[in-house]
């Protein structure tokens, strides 16, 4: 599970253990409570506290019930921060209301979806909008169920393939950029320093470095360091999608050779005896390493020797 980005103001944070505690006793200023109401998993924490409030205390083990979660978890191989867990056991001072909290925790934040892909791996995944989403290899993706109709954000690291349900709207987030829809059809893929995307149905706006586009079926935009590359296409779906090949426009090959990766478990090794003007336009095969590797190094003067499936040495120039 990914791990949420801290949300602060000035000299203070939610999801920091006293602020939870202090929320938890009424005691945060005007200032904190009205930043907590804007962040986007302030219901969860609302619906956690409010059913801690009902709940009867008299007879209530906590250590015994804390365990028999923490258990159960475990077997679900649900990854959660102890430490943390730990820290706001010790904090609070009222102790059963903060265990219920955590174990209140517990339940809510299994309802954050994420998938996280090997290697040449695809993924169809379903959002409860009935929104679809095909995850290419090698990427992740989350969202958070329990709270879809408040906070309607995707986390992406990688490429995918979207197919919003009509009249749905949500926003993906990457670490390039972000991409917000309306009932509409588009890829989103982030690779290494450049975001590209593309339109195939409806329209998209696209967010990266302050700058904003909107693009339309047959638009694709790929972002570098705020500098826009626009371009038509005529085809109905992603090339991965349609024909299992990994198509690039104006990448240089070095990056190349990272979108590769996401298809092929393989080392890539003297990377740097690559020229920085090597560019690369076309497309490979996500089935076939040799073929693959033979067409994005033809393009440049490195000699290469590919041992195996496991490795590609670039030699030198």
């Amino acid at each position: 599970m990914k791990k949420q980005k801290l949300f602060m103001n000035n000299n203070f944070n939610i999801h920091d253990e006293q602020f939870i505690a202090r929320w938890m006793s009424n005691e945060l200023n005007a200032e904190e409570i009205k930043s907590f109401e804007s962040h986007p998993d302030y219901n969860i924490y609302k619906k956690m506290k409010n059913a801690s409030n009902q709940m009867a205390f008299s007879d209530f083990d906590v250590d015994k019930a804390y365990g028999g979660l923490k258990t159960k978890i475990d077997d679900k191989v649900i990854n959660l921060n102890p430490k943390k867990s730990n820290a706001l056991w010790k904090y609070v001072t009222s102790g059963i209301a903060a265990a219920v909290l955590l174990l209140l925790g517990f339940f809510f934040f299994q309802k954050e979806s994420t998938y996280d892909l090997n290697p040449g791996e695809t993924l169809a995944v379903q959002l409860p909008d009935n929104s679809e989403i095909l995850l290419n290899g090698s990427s992740k993706l989350s969202f958070n169920k329990e709270s879809w109709n408040e906070n309607r954000n995707i986390q992406l690291d990688g490429e995918a393939y979207f197919k919003v349900a009509k009249g749905e709207k949500f926003t993906v987030n990457t670490t390039l950029g972000k991409v917000q829809v309306l009932g509409t059809q588009f890829t989103v893929n982030n690779l290494d320093d450049m975001f590209i995307v593309k339109c195939y149905e409806g329209r998209v706006g696209v967010t990266s470095g302050g700058t904003y586009k909107e693009i339309t079926p047959g638009m694709a935009i790929q972002i570098k360091n705020k500098h826009i590359d626009s371009w038509q296409f005529t085809s109905k779906e992603p090339s991965w999608v349609s024909n299992n090949i990994s198509n690039y426009r104006k990448i240089p090959v070095a990056t190349v050779l990272k979108a590769l990766q996401r298809q092929y478990k393989v080392a890539i090794e003297g990377v740097e005896y690559l020229s920085n003007e090597s560019i690369f336009t076309g497309s490979f095969p996500n089935d076939n390493l040799e073929e693959a590797v033979k067409i994005i190094l033809g393009t440049t003067n490195v000699k290469y020797a590919l041992e195996g499936r496991s490795k590609v040495v670039i030699l030198s120039k």
